[in-house]
């Protein structure tokens, strides 16, 4: 897309990601489906989808963020570590630590490296949800 195109996309980005920080899941989720209808090539951008995913973790919306991730790769969007974590993340604030282990499990099949973040936010969930063997096997592969 030329300069026109990409300043929307950047604006857009923004907009969610400002709804995210006044946990507005719907006006984010709202705002990417205008912009998606408008210019469909749009929807393969990861940054974009990394806003969404924040606002929805933001949100306590774990269920959506993890549709909009397996989304993402149903559309060739490749997930980066911020993708992941976010996910990860959405998932400890739902207190779904079988579905955060399973998170960072595929960050091999997405030859995705973790960090400090995918693994904090592994440990929050698995505590979160009284996973506490869950919770210590990732602070010693952490180590």
């Amino acid at each position: 897309g030329g300069p026109r195109v990409i300043s929307e996309l950047k604006r857009v980005t923004s907009l969610i990601k400002g709804h995210g920080k006044r946990k507005q899941w719907q006006k984010a989720i709202g705002a990417y489906a205008r912009l998606i209808e408008q210019d469909p090539a749009a929807g393969g951008d990861v940054v974009l989808h990394n806003a969404l995913l924040s606002s929805l973790e933001k949100g306590h919306r774990w269920s959506l963020a993890l549709h909009v991730l397996e989304q993402m790769e149903i559309a060739g969007v490749t997930p980066d570590v911020v993708s992941l974590n976010t996910s990860i993340s959405a998932c400890a604030q739902g207190r779904q630590w079988i579905a955060a282990l399973t998170l960072l499990r595929s960050a091999c099949s997405l030859a995705l490296q973790l960090d400090i973040i995918s693994y904090s936010a592994g440990i929050t969930a698995c505590d979160r949800g009284k996973h506490w063997a869950g919770a210590l096997q990732l602070l010693a592969e952490m180590l």
